[in-house]
């Protein structure tokens, strides 16, 4: 289980500012062994991780000022509950897209991963291999579709801070809409939490074929 987080948010105001920052918070509940994020600072991706929690590394780590210097808020996060080691983190990605990846695409050893998925991989995270199908020009839906059994919730931002959230049925994710852009989080609790019972969030639609097991 991890967090996953998704800002985009134009002519960003100081309590939205402070809303994502109470959203990171509460996200540290569903991982609290590292952490990242990827934002959009007007020109590119600034990418940074570290092996702390998700509310340290809001506090300590992120110069929210410089941030949204752009006047916009444009950003992914993780919050890293780690079943193996420790490293790796994410977001995960590249100069064109990055992405941040709740689930689990397969339980096979890193090394049989080039021969079954037809990639070279630099990582041993099996979220690599979605980012790799997203990077090589496949759409979600190709991507839930085409591996069987895995689970999604993935938040992205591309090149030009475009921010996308998606899932299938195995994960859950839920956006909050606002006049001037959007947040996503993992659950609905972290955002209610987050506003003081203020705001409500609705469930993302499942992408792909597959029916919709998640409630919450």
């Amino acid at each position: 289980m991890c967090g996953v987080i998704g800002v985009s948010l134009t002519d960003v105001t100081p309590n939205q500012v402070e809303l994502v920052r109470r959203v990171m918070q509460e996200t540290q509940i569903r991982g609290k062994h590292a952490a990242g994020a990827v934002h959009h600072n007007g020109s590119g991706l600034v990418r940074i991780t570290v092996g702390v929690p998700i509310s340290r590394m809001s506090e300590e780590f992120m110069d929210w000022n410089e941030i949204t210097k752009s006047g916009d808020l444009k950003m992914i996060a993780h919050a890293r509950y780690s079943t193996s080691d420790m490293e790796f983190h994410q977001p995960l990605g590249n100069k064109n897209l990055f992405m941040a990846h709740n689930g689990v695409i397969t339980q096979e050893p890193p090394e049989t991963w080039e021969e079954t998925y037809g990639y070279n991989f630099d990582t041993r995270n099996d979220s690599e291999i979605l980012l790799k199908k997203l990077t090589s020009g496949y759409t979600p839906s190709d991507c839930i579709d085409g591996l069987s059994g895995a689970s999604a919730a993935v938040v992205t931002i591309d090149r030009d801070g475009v921010v996308s959230g998606w899932r299938n049925s195995l994960r859950p994710l839920w956006r909050t809409d606002f006049i001037n852009g959007c947040i996503f989080t993992s659950t609905k609790d972290i955002m209610i939490r987050a506003s003081g019972g203020t705001l409500s969030p609705i469930k993302l639609e499942v992408t792909g074929k597959s029916e919709d097991r998640q409630l919450r």
